[in-house]
């Protein structure tokens, strides 16, 4: 099935079995509204190692910044019982890149809600490996809900829920995080 839609008044397709990269296999610690802490253990086997480099693989430093931003996006999502289908990056800032991340290690992502203003959070972040600090940044993101220009904008933003709710299943456990 396929849709067509506009966001930010420019025309996309979206397409129902559209590929996805998740830089989160683990949601570790939520507490609703304030922060996350989330884990992405890398393996040798993850393609853009083929190319970020060969003889020396490092997980390339946009790739860093998009875990910390997926754990930001899982924050806002379940702190708005998913009333929005879409977020976006609108801003990023004060990005320091600190230590590499290399295949056989995991990289931490502690993320803080600082505000919530309109239709954009702001978020305070940092990436680690082990103890060390390899990435930290502030950014905000945009939510919003997809304008369909064939009227089914509902069906298409339910869908697109539906999806992030399942996805939600496989990396996070609540129960078995409390202690």
């Amino acid at each position: 099935m396929e849709k067509s839609a506009r966001i930010r008044g420019q025309s996309c397709r979206l397409i129902s079995s559209c590929m996805e990269f998740l830089f989160i296999d683990r949601i570790n610690q939520l507490e609703r509204n304030v922060k996350i802490s989330s884990s992405r253990a890398l393996t040798l086997s993850e393609e853009y190692f083929q190319d970020h480099f060969p003889n020396f693989p490092i997980m390339p430093g946009v790739l860093m910044l998009e875990t910390l931003v997926q754990a930001a996006q899982w924050l806002l999502r379940i702190s708005q019982d998913f009333k929005f289908s879409s977020m976006m990056v609108s801003e990023v800032k004060m990005v320091k890149y600190a230590k590499f991340v290399r295949p056989g290690q995991t990289l931490y992502a502690d993320v803080e809600l600082k505000s919530v203003e309109d239709d954009k959070a702001e978020f305070k972040a940092k990436g680690l490996v082990k103890d060390a600090t390899a990435i930290t940044a502030v950014f905000k993101i945009r939510f919003f809900n997809i304008e369909a220009t064939d009227g089914g904008a509902d069906d298409l933003n339910a869908e697109l829920i539906k999806r992030q709710k399942a996805l939600l299943k496989l990396i996070y456990w609540p129960n078995e995080n409390a202690n």
